[in-house]
């Protein structure tokens, strides 16, 4: 029998052994069978081999330290970890694949105990196919300390290292104390190592800037001759600012760029690859070819911290039509208006040429988002503000004033729409969001439906396809549940309320038609999308609730024209010319569809001609 006695709990510090932990157990004769006492020898005293089979033994243990010991490369590496890294911010970190390490080693033969190389600094990358694997192979973390045991296939190999005293097929012991590394990343667009990316100092948070985005870092250039030559400085840290993608750069970066001999460019293609992948005030070289950059230099060193940025991005769904800058951000918010929100806003117009002002509202105005109390360019921009910030939008005539905005062209307009653009400064003082349709009764809920089908229709007749047709997808997720709608006709009814069970009954048929023609309303906006199997579905829907609709038979076999199911367009043409003889439309589907049937038997006939004779 075996009995077991902790006296003194375990705990682990930071240097990563376990403190001292003592245990007492009792070893009893009948957990021997009879078997003489175990051999155990305390350092220093007498073994208690010998002793009477019918003893009992009380013994004392104390667990002085425990390591950590992982089994890599098959065997061929153990790495006993003697201080585990500190605890902070990136201690889970392992060097990367092509990471520049600083530590310190000291080697000796395992077998000898010569040692063969004393305490000294290292810098070695892990990227060096030249260096021994072991330092490839090797996990450590910053400021871990770790004694390595390691095979000859990782160290010298059979031939051992003569100069240093290392013997043919020697395993070596190695402490290594990791320092830090700096991580080396491919980010050349190709993956081909013309940009190669070193991180000097780590930035902040998780955002990184975008294309369009307007950077201002602080920026210097070295170059090289060849790679093993020394770097040379071709002009003094400057600060610069340019737009990510733009193809334009401002004077300091130009005259940065021709001095490193890279025309006024090639210094701005480098950064249109290294910012990208930045945090704000990071700091990070990248490390160019000629393959990158040009110019007459093996290697070209940019090396840039990225002090800051300002959002510049088209606003969704406007086709990049509207773009907006961020000039001042709500860090803090993170909700947005949703469509049918009440915000309040202040904003001011002007030509985006002369800068004459032409609209304005200087105090808060309250504005329904989506319906078209401002420009077109102002209420699209709602949706991506957020509380308390402000944006300069630059839009085009058709997203503001132009031909058939809806809007009155103000004074100071410039006639000439194709060079009419504006700017509209925007701020978002607060809004309250629209109610979502789960929230919404009955009636609301009807009445939303109709409003988005009307507010597509409107879109529609624009020429805005793509946002007709999310209007008219968010009007059909308006409308009322069918099992609602039953409901209130079952409960009008079971109470003898012949008025109101009509009443709800008419609902449910407006409900149904207003559904009807949102789907072949969607239909038609994809058909001019392009997205011809959408259309085909969006017509099978609504022939599911009216099997004889003209419209929905012929957008439907427009569609399988277009996706070359013949008979299927036929047999929707047929049905749609028989319920409208007048149609001209389908009349000259019917045309094309001939003309296609006609086409597919000559291919047919070139197919197959030479089979028959």
């Amino acid at each position: 029998m075996l009995r077991i006695h902790h006296p003194r709990p375990c705990s682990r510090p930071d240097a990563g052994v376990f403190a001292p932990q003592a245990s007492a157990f009792t070893v009893l004769p009948a957990a021997r069978d009879g078997e003489a006492l175990l051999s155990v020898r305390r350092e220093g005293g007498p073994s208690a081999e010998g002793l009477p089979a019918e003893a009992v033994l009380e013994y004392e243990v104390e667990l002085r330290e425990l390591r950590e010991v992982q089994v890599l490369c098959d065997g061929l590496l153990l790495q006993k970890t003697l201080v585990r890294a500190p605890k902070g911010p990136g201690s889970w970190e392992l060097p990367g694949e092509r990471a520049e390490v600083r530590c310190s080693w000291r080697g000796e033969v395992e077998a000898t105990g010569f040692v063969f190389r004393g305490e000294a600094p290292f810098r070695y990358s892990r990227a060096d196919a030249s260096l021994l694997r072991v330092w490839r192979e090797l996990k450590m973390k910053r400021g871990e300390v770790a004694e390595l045991k390691v095979a000859p296939e990782l160290a010298y190999g059979s031939g051992g290292e003569p100069e240093l005293g290392v013997p043919p097929g020697a395993s070596l012991l190695l402490r290594v104390a990791m320092g830090d590394w700096n991580d080396v990343e491919d980010v050349s667009p190709g993956r081909d190592g013309s940009a190669l990316k070193v991180v000097e100092s780590r930035g902040e948070g998780w955002q990184r800037p975008m294309q369009r985005y307007v950077c201002t870092l602080s920026l210097e250039v070295e170059v090289r001759a060849c790679a093993e030559s020394a770097p040379e400085k071709v002009a003094p840290e400057a600060e610069v600012t340019m737009a990510l993608g733009g193809g334009s750069v401002e004077a300091p970066l130009e005259e940065v760029s021709r001095l490193a001999g890279l025309g006024a460019w090639g210094v701005g293609a480098a950064l249109d690859v290294l910012l990208p992948t930045m945090q704000r005030r990071e700091r990070a070289v990248l490390r160019c070819s000629q393959a990158l950059v040009g110019g007459p230099h093996e290697r070209v060193d940019v090396r840039a911290t990225l002090s800051s940025w300002v959002r510049v991005e088209p606003v969704p769904h406007t086709a990049e039509a509207v773009v907006r800058t961020v000039l001042v951000e709500a860090e803090q918010e993170h909700e947005r208006p949703n469509e049918d929100a009440r915000c309040e806003i202040t904003f001011a117009v002007r030509a985006a040429g002369s800068g004459a002002l032409l609209e304005e509202a200087t105090e808060p105005v309250s504005v329904v988002q989506g319906d078209g109390a401002v420009i077109r360019a102002i209420d699209a921009a709602l949706l991506e503000m957020k509380r308390g910030e402000v944006a300069l939008l630059r839009a085009p005539a058709a997203w503001c004033y132009g031909e058939g905005s809806g809007y009155t062209r103000p004074a100071g307009f410039p006639a000439d729409e194709a060079e009419a653009e504006v700017e509209a400064e925007v701020r978002l003082v607060g809004f309250e969001r629209g109610k979502e349709a789960w929230a919404m009764s009955l009636a609301e809920r009807l009445a939303s439906q109709l409003k988005k089908k009307e507010q597509g229709n409107a879109l529609f007749r624009r020429g805005e396809f793509e946002r007709a047709l999310r209007r008219y997808e968010a009007s059909n997720s308006r409308a009322p549940e069918a099992a609602d709608l039953a409901k209130a006709i079952e409960a009008a009814s079971c109470g003898g309320d012949e008025e109101a069970a009509s009443a709800a009954n008419e609902r449910k048929a407006a409900a149904e038609q207003v559904r009807l023609a949102c789907l072949v309303n969607m239909a038609a906006c994809q058909l001019r999308l392009g997205e011809h199997g959408a259309a085909a579905k969006s017509c099978s829907a609504a022939l599911d609730i009216a099997p004889g609709s003209a419209k929905a038979l012929f957008r439907r076999g427009q569609a399988r024209l277009a996706l070359a199911e013949l008979s299927g367009a036929k047999e929707d043409l047929l049905a749609a010319a028989k319920a409208d003889p007048k149609s001209r439309e389908v009349r000259a589907a019917l045309t094309q569809l001939k003309a296609a049937q006609g086409r597919a038997r000559e291919e047919e006939r070139g197919a197959f001609g030479g089979i028959f004779t």
